[in-house]
């Protein structure tokens, strides 16, 4: 049903919940985004490194991250694609993402905070379901069982509304 899926993955363990409900979803690619902060020339300094071979370092590492998480997507023969991205607003980069290399649906994990969690730590998962025009998938992590899943599709009665129940 879907042609591209696009995973935000930040190398956490609950962003393997994106990866997993992938796994369930019909799609011929999937991708699995990963935005590295830009740090600068202040990450070479204390590393000794020149920030190039710096921003390398994290780059390799970030990828080979990436291509771990996608190994059960590899096993069940899922085309995917791994691409590191750098910038400091990781929403933004998802949503630019999302439209540069069209994405059928963003399937991305959430860490399930409360309203003050988000307003101190601030909530990506929450910005790009408020910016995106692609259809998102939010998947809440943690420990909770993943065998039931439940969806909520807030209709207005509008016909532009309805097209989402296929999906």
């Amino acid at each position: 049903m879907f042609d591209r899926i696009l995973v935000p993955h930040d190398g956490s363990p609950e962003a393997d919940a994106g990866v997993r409900w992938a796994l369930r979803l019909p799609a011929n690619v999937v991708r699995l985004l990963r935005v590295e902060p830009d740090l600068g020339p202040a990450i070479g300094e204390l590393s000794g490194l020149s920030p190039d071979e710096s921003l390398a370092d994290d780059r390799a590492e970030a990828r080979a991250e990436l291509e771990a998480a996608a190994k059960p997507l590899l096993e069940a023969d899922r085309r995917v694609e791994t691409v590191v991205s750098v910038g400091n607003d990781p929403a933004a980069a998802i949503l630019a993402d999302a439209a540069t290399a069209p994405a059928d649906l963003i399937a991305m994990a959430t860490h399930g905070r409360s309203a003050v969690g988000r307003m101190l730590f601030g909530s990506v998962a929450d910005r790009v379901a408020h910016h995106a025009s692609t259809p998102i998938l939010l998947v809440r992590s943690g420990n909770r069982s993943e065998a039931v899943a439940r969806s909520v599709v807030p209709l207005d009665g509008s016909s532009l509304a309805e097209a989402a129940l296929p999906a």
